[in-house]
């Protein structure tokens, strides 16, 4: 029989770019509870005093007992993008693993710094398409002018 309600744990770690613990370069952050892939709005926050551990208390097992399917629950770190996050100046990858047994551990590796990419060469400059069209603006000014004279003799012939 799946219990009715469970606990998650959920604990923070930090690690520099070589792999080694590191000092949190922040004095907390929050977790949002995910129950099957959606955002609950329910958060914790972890920080130094909590020793960056923490726990969702008597979540739901499941929906009913007739409908005893388990519920997932995941967390994601608030402010996270695409398994990134900037904290301060810095740059850290988020990785979490774990489960709903044994809890949650979400790991924040620092990214090495970003460096401005110098292209290694100039850009190639684009030719434009060959449309056919290579006349200058001359040639349509006296199309353009001669139209015009026509006009004005055939205005005066029907004059007459």
């Amino acid at each position: 029989m799946i219990p009715s309600t469970r606990n998650l744990k959920v604990t923070k770690k930090w690690l520099g770019t070589n792999g080694n613990k590191i000092t949190a370069p922040v004095d907390k952050i929050e977790v949002e509870l995910y129950k099957d892939g959606k955002a609950t709005g329910q958060k914790l926050e972890l920080n130094k005093a909590n020793s960056w551990t923490g726990e969702f208390k008597d979540l739901k097992a499941y929906e009913s007992i007739e409908n005893s399917k388990a519920y997932e629950y995941t967390v994601k770190e608030v402010g996270e993008n695409n398994n990134s996050i900037k904290l301060g100046n810095k740059l850290f990858k988020v990785t979490y693993s774990g489960n709903m047994k044994d809890g949650i551990e979400a790991v924040n590796t620092e990214s090495p710094a970003l460096s401005p990419s110098i292209p290694s060469e100039k850009p190639k400059k684009s030719k434009l398409a060959k449309t056919g069209i290579g006349a200058s603006a001359s040639i349509y000014s006296g199309i353009l002018a001669i139209s015009g004279g026509i006009m004005l003799f055939l205005k005066k012939r029907n004059q007459k």
